[in-house]
């Protein structure tokens, strides 16, 4: 009896791959992108800066989009070189009075460093003898104020790193502006990466990570604007050295839950304690003492009034773990990592409860009956 030869295979299953091979072009997919990753690291700040200021300025055209008739590819035109305009022009106006003013507030707080490093080495007189903190402590008496900041040539490493370089600079610009026309194209091409059935929840999906930047970078950029215009018209009100210069870094270190202004705060005391007030005739210890209850009066409000307001109550995390994970962002990446930290967080549990839903043989989210 001779054997039958096999049949033929049907023409759709020998298209589709086995799942050995998927296995193995998913594996190399990964490692060829964590390649990409590894090999273009540098690149990857700048990129995230551009996609921080497109996110931003994409809001407004979407604002400005539902406000007039105009086309999307005009409103991205006029949004984007009229911003770029206020972030060339505004810096060029401000440069002179703030290099002015950092410059003053260095000596100052120099001075009082300097005042208080040789008060500390003054020997102390106890019962049982002298106490000298300067033997105790051998590098106190050569501990400086520069010393504790970093040296300018790692202040300029670090520009050269991130933006002050043209090339990054460049990058960051056009990058911005393609983010900024194409998202919408970018958007939809990432969710027809999913099978058909999967658009609408990833559509949804989209929509929740999206309110939860939403919320939290707009807030954040709100509160910094309003802390730092607040501070400055009020510290230069009442006559304050260096006001505007001290307003602003207070605005911009408020990224950081209270550390950020309390920094501030202690320069704004220790300009006020040297300097007096320029308009009113009160003493230095008066001033300082206005100073911090002006801080202390305004950083309850933005606390306890102005953060719930502004940012709702639609974040995941509990004010505690926001100001931990922000603290070591900050440590860690600077201010580009406090910034997008908490919404990162914030993305990953929408995300890791859309999967969870999805494991259990839920309804994708909450609201959604299955």
């Amino acid at each position: 009896m001779n054997p039958q030869p096999d049949p033929a295979p049907d023409a759709d299953e020998s298209q589709h791959w086995t799942e050995a091979f998927r296995y193995i072009a998913l594996i190399t997919l990964v490692l060829c992108g964590w390649a990409v990753l590894y090999y273009a690291q540098a690149a990857v700040k700048p990129l995230i800066i551009s996609g921080l200021v497109a996110y931003v300025l994409s809001t407004i055209v979407d604002g400005l989009g539902k406000a007039t008739r105009l086309s999307r590819q005009t409103l991205v035109v006029l949004v984007y070189f009229t911003s770029l305009a206020i972030f060339l022009f505004l810096p060029a106006l401000l440069a002179p009075t703030l290099i002015t003013q950092s410059q003053q507030i260095y000596t100052d707080v120099q001075y009082s460093f300097d005042e208080l490093r040789t008060a500390v080495l003054q020997p102390i007189r106890t019962p049982s003898g002298t106490m000298r903190l300067g033997e105790m402590f051998p590098g106190l008496a050569e501990l400086s104020l520069s010393s504790l900041l970093p040296s300018s040539a790692t202040v300029i490493e670090l520009l050269q790193a991130t933006s002050a370089n043209l090339a990054w600079t460049v990058m960051i610009v056009v990058t911005t502006y393609y983010l900024l026309s194409g998202w919408p194209r970018l958007r939809n091409w990432m969710i027809g990466l999913t099978p058909v059935y999967m658009h609408a929840e990833m559509h949804r999906l989209y929509i929740d990570v999206r309110r939860v930047w939403h919320t939290y970078l707009w807030g954040n950029l709100i509160l910094m604007l309003i802390v730092g215009v607040v501070f400055s018209v009020i510290y230069m009100a009442i006559g304050l050295p260096g006001g505007l210069t001290i307003g602003i870094l207070a605005g911009v270190l408020s990224i950081i839950p209270e550390l950020g202004p309390a920094a501030t705060a202690v320069i704004a005391v220790v300009v006020a304690l040297m300097k007096g007030s320029i308009y009113l005739d009160i003493s230095r210890t008066a001033f300082g003492l206005l100073v911090l209850g002006i801080y202390t009066v305004l950083i309850n409000i933005k606390s306890i009034w102005l953060r719930p307001y502004v940012l709702g109550r639609q974040m995941l995390l509990p004010e505690g773990i926001i100001f931990t994970v922000v603290i070591i962002a900050a440590l860690v990446q600077g201010v580009l990592g406090a910034l997008i930290v908490v919404p990162v967080l914030g993305s990953l549990l929408v995300v890791g409860r859309y999967i969870r839903r999805r494991l259990l043989g839920l309804a994708p989210f909450p609201d959604v009956v299955s």
